[in-house]
């Protein structure tokens, strides 16, 4: 074996044990019901780009229990975070959410890039990921009243309003996602596209 191989190896076999390492929960306090678990998020760290699967250092930055319930305060806190990891529990205890490459912040067009995706967790308790389709790039929009993640055809794969408690999730092209807020395993069923919102959090991944 060449030394070069070799030295490929043992590179190839660090970066493969830190992926695997347990990502790390920080900043949530102990009384406060949580939305991701320790278990979807080391899920999800899988889905990352490299950089940030590296880090496997999770902090909440905002959450409804946690901060209150506030846009304004939501805002504030994911300013300058980098990218964001965005989790929804909905008052029929379905967990979703989206991946943003940049935090959310007031902008008249959509942003953001093709490492954004939408997430959700089906009725097998399994992670669903819709990744960018590449037939739009409707990405990250945020608005005074509303932020959206996803975009297409006039609808929007997730959208929030700012009162943090009303919902929306269709089928967009940018991801061709299923509605994140149902248990339908099929595209076609978009006839409950709405939610109400028990809790979100906001947690910053660099």
């Amino acid at each position: 074996m060449s030394q070069e191989s070799d030295i490929y190896k043992r590179v190839l076999s660090r970066r493969n044990s830190e992926f695997k390492s347990a990502v790390k929960l920080n900043n949530r306090a102990n009384n406060i019901p949580c939305v991701i678990s320790e278990h979807i998020a080391n899920q999800l760290n899988y889905q990352f780009p490299s950089r940030i699967k590296i880090e496997n250092n999770w902090n909440l930055v905002y959450s409804t229990d946690q901060h209150g319930i506030s846009y304004k305060t939501l805002l504030e806190n994911v300013e300058n975070k980098g990218a964001i990891l965005i989790a929804i529990r909905d008052s029929k205890d379905h967990v979703f959410g989206a991946f943003i490459n940049q935090p959310l912040e007031k902008h008249p067009n959509f942003y953001g890039n093709g490492t954004c995706f939408l997430w959700k967790i089906d009725q097998e308790n399994s992670l669903r990921i819709f990744k960018h389709s590449k037939k739009e790039d409707y990405f990250i929009l945020c608005d005074p009243d509303f932020f959206a993640v996803g975009g297409g055809n006039g609808k929007f794969g997730l959208w929030v309003s700012s009162d943090l408690l009303h919902g929306n999730s269709e089928s967009c092209s940018t991801f061709d996602n299923l509605p994140l807020s149902t248990n339908n395993s099929t595209i076609n069923h978009l006839n409950d596209s709405s939610f109400t919102i028990q809790s979100i959090e906001m947690w910053s991944l660099v």
